[in-house]
């Protein structure tokens, strides 16, 4: 009697972190946190974020276990890295800017629109782009706007936003601005404290009298969002 053998081949999986073209399986049906780089096509840095996300996905946590009794921002995970992306859009930067304070909502509807985006997550993605609001982010939340997407402006108008995202040695100060715009994102406050204050110690201190920044006012909204796990 002779045998008949089915051979099934696997792909290997690529060695290190990776920025694929779509979101990868998921490893959990929980609320998740999406990172990604964006570019319009004409500048390609991704060798460069596909291992700077990681840093920041990992400062962004080290600083909340610490600080928020050992909670951490639930990431997309993929192949034992958190899972990125790199999203190409249709048009030059400069399409984007006739929507003024709109320009991440359109952008963010061009993503939806096309299946890169999905309601039930988050996403942060650091833009080859300028701002409309004279700030290097932008995300939804604030005054209580809808939205999925935060995008961080390599090209900000606030300063040289570029310099400080690409040298900042381990990723930190552009982890700061990430866990910044998810406070915005995750509690729906406007006012925030800065990054500096954030990273300084200022976040969880009432102590220091910045308007409207307590303890209680962002610590404990950010702490039960969905998006953050607990130890």
């Amino acid at each position: 009697m002779e045998r008949s053998w089915t051979v099934t081949r696997v792909s290997p999986q690529p060695a290190g972190p990776q920025l694929y073209t779509a979101d990868q399986p998921d490893p959990t049906n929980l609320s998740q946190i999406h990172l990604g780089y964006l570019t319009q096509g004409g500048i390609d840095d991704g060798d460069y974020w596909k291992v700077k996300l990681q840093t920041v996905a990992r400062d962004a946590n080290a600083w909340l276990m610490a600080n928020g009794g050992n909670h951490r921002f639930r990431w997309d995970m993929y192949n034992g890295y958190v899972d990125t992306t790199k999203y190409v859009l249709l048009h030059a930067d400069a399409y984007y800017d006739q929507f003024g304070v709109f320009k991440r909502d359109e952008i963010e509807r061009e993503l939806l629109s096309r299946g890169l985006l999905r309601s039930d997550k988050k996403y942060v993605v650091f833009y080859e782009g300028h701002d409309t609001t004279n700030s290097c982010a932008d995300s939804p939340g604030t005054n209580n706007t809808a939205g999925v997407l935060t995008i961080v402006y390599l090209n900000g108008d606030a300063g040289d936003c570029r310099r400080w995202y690409y040298q900042d040695g381990t990723g930190s100060y552009s982890a700061k601005v990430v866990v910044h715009e998810l406070i915005h994102s995750l509690t729906h406050l406007t006012h925030v404290p800065d990054t500096t204050d954030i990273f300084g110690g200022a976040f969880l201190d009432p102590a220091i009298n910045h308007t409207m920044h307590s303890n209680y006012y962002y610590y404990i909204p950010l702490i039960t969002s969905p998006y953050v796990e607990g130890p």
